[in-house]
C-alpha cells in the first residue's frame, strides 16, 4: 500500500511529468512545421533547452531544501520534456538514411547538451 506521502509525491512528478511531454509534443510539432525533415532540429532543441534548465534549476533550487520543487521541475517537468529515447530512436533513424549527418547528430546532441548544463549551472552562479 502506497502511504500518503508517497502517493502526494507520486503526483507531483505526475504531474510534471505530464506537463513536460505535452511542451515536448508542442515544440517538436511546431518546429517541424518550420523546418526540413533531414535533420531532427525539434528533438535537438528540446534535449538542449532541457539540459540548460536543468542546469540552473539544479544550481537555484537546492535538493535538500526544495524537494518537492525539484521532483516536480527536474524528475517531472524535465524528465518530461526532454527525450532522450527520441534521440536514440532517430540517431538510429538518421544511421540508416545518412550516417554523417546522423554522427553529427549524435555527437553534437550530446556535447551541445553538456554545454548547455554547464552554461546553466555557471549563469545561476553554481561555478562561482
Amino acid at each position: 500500500m502506497i502511504q500518503l506521502d508517497n502517493l502526494v509525491l507520486l503526483l507531483i512528478v505526475f504531474i510534471g511529468g505530464g506537463i513536460g511531454a505535452v511542451l515536448r509534443w508542442s515544440i517538436s510539432t511546431a518546429v517541424l512545421k518550420k523546418t526540413n525533415h533531414i535533420f531532427p532540429i525539434g528533438t535537438f532543441i528540446i534535449n538542449i533547452s532541457g539540459s540548460f534548465l536543468i542546469g540552473v534549476i539544479s544550481t537555484l533550487v537546492l535538493y535538500d531544501n526544495y524537494q518537492l520543487l525539484n521532483l516536480f521541475l527536474i524528475t517531472g517537468l524535465l524528465g518530461g520534456y526532454t527525450t532522450f529515447s527520441t534521440y536514440e530512436l532517430e540517431t538510429a533513424q538518421l544511421f540508416k538514411k545518412n550516417k554523417s549527418v546522423a554522427i553529427i547528430y549524435w555527437l553534437g546532441s550530446v556535447a551541445a547538451g553538456i554545454i548547455a548544463a554547464c552554461i546553466g549551472v555557471f549563469l545561476a552562479g553554481g561555478f562561482a
